[in-house]
């Protein structure tokens, strides 16, 4: 767990990095994780870097839109999950569509 002045420092550093060309997604999930740490959750800075996370990669991982739904679900926010769907459709290609709409549905049903 990150003590407040060392997550303060975190914040900030990921605020001037997340812009920053060539990053991984696992910068980005390395970054919820902290925030998820937290003994008190900022649901919107976690909901943030979840839309950061699907700017950044969302035309390449089917990943990213599923944890992002996850963590809506989790938050009891259903019309969020339901946004995140129809952008995850009109963002990821053809060839992924498939996995998602299975794995959408998968994870759905055992939630």
């Amino acid at each position: 767990m990150y003590l407040l002045r060392d997550i303060n420092k975190t914040r900030a550093l990921y605020k001037r990095l997340r812009r920053t060309v060539g990053l991984r997604e696992q910068f980005f999930k390395q970054y919820i994780d902290i925030e998820n740490s937290q003994c008190e959750v900022d649901s919107e800075k976690i909901r943030a870097a979840h839309v950061h996370l699907t700017q950044e990669f969302g035309t390449k991982s089917v990943d990213v839109w599923l944890d992002a739904m996850a963590w809506e679900q989790a938050q009891g926010d259903l019309s969020r999950v339901s946004v995140l769907f129809s952008q995850a459709k009109k963002s990821l290609p053809d060839n992924l569509i498939g996995e998602f709409l299975r794995q959408s549905t998968t994870n759905s049903g055992t939630n």
